[in-house]
């Protein structure tokens, strides 16, 4: 899964609308890492202190 926080979301779009025109067409606006779910458990973990696990089945 690729997530993009909304301030870097805000922060690119700010930058292209003052870009005076250097973006044309579509750009996209994404993390530059995707962390995987056993990732975001992991995070989960260490955050709260409590083993959060991915049930793969």
């Amino acid at each position: 899964m690729s997530w993009t926080a909304r301030e870097g979301s805000a922060e690119a779009a700010a930058l292209i609308l003052a870009s005076d025109g250097k973006y044309d067409g579509p750009t996209t606006l994404t993390a530059s890492q995707a962390p995987n779910f056993a990732d975001v458990a992991a995070i989960a973990s260490e955050l709260t202190g409590r083993t959060i696990e991915v049930d793969v089945n």
